[in-house]
């Protein structure tokens, strides 16, 4: 099933794709189609609002949670994305998991939201600088932890 942004992504699409259209062909599609398709997106931003993340940690048993001044919600995406691929994770049975069984545990385990982590994601590597400075930043500052730590013998 697409994700809700997925699934706003395409509506965008299809409407601005139509608001390109004449008057004619609109005429013969669909003169509301535009307003349709706006009335779809607000439907899915509302019951978006409707799935409130974790707060209570009975919920998920868990008492953590990521603290957003030290660390951004995309960076922990970074980190936690390399580590799946790198295969870092795998079912008690040894079968492999899907990025998404792992990154829906993280969030819960957080006390999170993460479920649009793939658009989240996708947006982040859109909008880094050309340099992607900004996409190997966190992972910059984990080499220089790293080194800090192996200096005090850690």
């Amino acid at each position: 099933m697409a994700s809700d942004n997925d699934k706003k992504a395409l509506l965008i699409e299809e409407r601005t794709s139509y608001l390109q259209m004449s008057e004619e062909q609109q005429a013969r599609i669909d003169p509301d189609f535009a307003k349709k398709c706006q009335l779809e997106i607000e439907k899915i931003d509302e019951i978006s609002k409707l799935r409130v993340p974790l707060q209570d940690s009975s919920q998920s048993g868990s008492s953590i949670t990521l603290d957003q001044e030290t660390v951004s919600k995309i960076d922990y995406y970074r980190v936690l994305n390399v580590l799946y691929e790198m295969g870092f994770f795998k079912q008690k049975d040894g079968k492999k998991l899907h990025k998404k069984e792992v990154f829906e545990q993280h969030g819960t385990f957080l006390n999170m939201d993460f479920t649009n982590y793939q658009a989240d994601l996708g947006v982040a590597k859109a909008t880094a600088n050309s340099d992607m400075a900004s996409a190997y930043k966190v992972f910059d500052k984990m080499r220089k932890k790293q080194e800090s730590l192996m200096k005090k013998g850690q």
